[in-house]
């Protein structure tokens, strides 16, 4: 398994590709859990932590406030 330092790195390059790019990574994520099994096995709490280091240069207040002036 990819450690969390490669992971946040392909997070980052996948958040800086265009939108089209990302839904076609999306569709591919998809289509190759399908036809494994990964459902089994899974463990939420390996997530624990990931991402982190891409929110160290954002201020979250400030992240969410502009999240929700855009519902409107």
């Amino acid at each position: 398994m990819a450690t969390i330092a490669k992971l946040n790195k392909i997070i980052l390059d996948i958040e800086n590709l265009a939108y089209d790019d990302k839904l076609n990574i999306m569709s591919w994520l998809v289509a190759m859990l399908k036809k494994s099994d990964a459902k089994k096995n899974c463990d939420i709490s390996e997530l624990k932590g990931l991402g982190k280091d891409i929110w160290k240069a954002h201020d979250v207040d400030d992240y969410i406030n502009k999240e929700r002036d855009s519902w409107d």
